[in-house]
């Protein structure tokens, strides 16, 4: 580490130590997932009752930390920009607050909104030159944190990848304490898909070509479509979210990037979750590039990738093609994410395609429902409006929404629901007129 060890040595200090820099007012941005630093925020909630308003910006957190219990509220507030299974399951207790705005618009709300004064997350062991990489989740608003920070407060965990760029590094001299972690940092590995995700994933399937570059989003759907994409070649990467299933393909050769007219060669991502595999493959790996999640999800900064793929999924849609993947009602479920900026990217892309999936029934204690409804639940928020959706998907088929006639979108999508509300759901939409008699 080039000239920077008695810098770094005198910036050391214990994980309490750390936690106690924390004052009252602090303003504290730590992204998610493997940026998370787990050891800190544990201590730092042991100073719960001598702190008062103190703001904490996650996103897919992955340990039940205490400030997520209401005795914190008031004290140490866990505000979300995207939901995890944790943050569903907490968001009851009344002390974490959901934000929704697109990813595109990220640097903007942390520099404008969020305004931290301190940013605090995992980062790798130094280089030779005295530089920190930010790891697999470091495009998540760390590099806009680190822009008007004062206080930066970095966890150094052996076990952090080192993923390269310009962006997601930090050097030695810019921290203001380090301490050490060796808290795990691998995500179980995902539920093999179920039978149901892999019929959708096969409807979509024909629609992938030799050559695309795709972006992949979170969840059963678009695994099992990744997993079925063996048989393509020279696809190439353009997404928010790094998966297991993409380093497979990666690994199969799959995805080479050679036709791709944007970061050609290149698989391009924001973040990354997942088993040690995934971990391991983003280390020193010269094949990708990690950038600004604003960057990633940008329209216009997608679009410049012809023949450009968004497969993303959703929880309900309604039968004039409102797409709903964020909410149900006012129970928060996810977020905003870049969704509708990548729907959007695929539009202006020559050749793009935009697919939005979801099963076509769940379980509810009423027993099985249609996720395809006449109307969305009142207070449900619209992630991606009609107007933009263009495939929906269900284990049923596809149904094309681009600028058809509502009647058409509502026939077209009670075609791909469940055979057992095709009735029902005709009936609905012929006595609230969207379909004539």
């Amino acid at each position: 580490m080039t000239g920077s060890s008695s810098e770094f040595d005198s910036k050391i200090v214990s994980m309490s130590e750390a936690a106690a820099v924390i004052e009252s007012g602090d303003r504290i941005f730590a992204a998610g997932l493997s940026s998370t630093p787990t050891e800190f925020f544990i201590e730092l909630c042991k100073r719960r009752e001598e702190l008062t308003d103190v703001q904490l910006f996650t996103a897919i957190l992955t340990y039940p930390f205490e400030f997520f219990k209401p005795e914190f509220r008031g004290h140490i507030t866990n505000n979300s920009f995207f939901f995890g299974p944790l943050e569903k399951k907490a968001h009851g207790l009344g002390n974490l607050v959901p934000s929704s705005y697109h990813l595109s618009e990220s640097r903007e709300a942390i520099r404008n909104v969020h305004k931290p004064n301190v940013l605090a997350i995992t980062v790798s062991p130094p280089d030779s030159e005295g530089y920190m990489s930010m790891g697999p989740c470091g495009g998540v608003g760390c590099f806009a944190a680190l822009e008007i920070a004062d206080k930066i407060i970095l966890s150094i965990n052996e076990s952090l990848p080192f993923v390269r760029g310009e962006r997601n590094r930090i050097h030695v001299n810019q921290a203001t304490h380090l301490t050490r972690t060796d808290a795990a940092l691998a995500a179980p590995p995902a539920a093999a898909p179920t039978e149901i995700e892999k019929e959708i994933a096969a409807q979509i399937l024909p629609y992938v070509q030799d050559g695309d570059t795709l972006q992949i989003g979170i969840g059963g759907i678009p695994n099992a479509l990744a997993y079925g994409l063996d048989s393509k070649k020279d696809l190439g990467i353009h997404t928010e979210m790094l998966t297991d299933s993409i380093v497979h393909l990666a690994k199969q050769g799959v995805v080479t990037g050679r036709f791709k007219n944007h970061h050609p060669g290149k698989i391009v991502f924001s973040f990354a979750s997942g088993s040690q595999e995934l971990l391991d493959f983003t280390n020193e790996n010269d094949d990708l590039v990690i950038l600004p999640v604003e960057e990633v999800v940008s329209t216009l900064e997608a679009a410049r990738n012809d023949n450009f793929c968004a497969i993303n999924t959703c929880i309900m849609v309604d039968l004039t093609g409102q797409v709903a993947s964020e909410s149900v009602g006012l129970t928060q479920i996810s977020g905003t994410g870049g969704q509708l900026d990548l729907i959007r990217g695929a539009k202006l892309s020559k050749g793009g395609r935009a697919f939005v999936a979801l099963t076509a029934t769940r379980d509810s204690k009423e027993g099985l429902v249609s996720n395809i409804r006449l109307t969305l639940p009142p207070g449900t928020a619209v992630t991606t409006p009609r107007s933009d959706a263009q495939y929906i998907v269900t284990e049923y088929g596809v149904a094309n929404m681009r600028q058809r006639s509502l009647e058409e979108r509502a026939r077209s999508l009670i075609e791909i629901a469940h055979p057992d509300f095709h009735k029902e759901l005709l009936r609905e939409a012929q006595s609230a007129g969207v379909i004539r008699i």
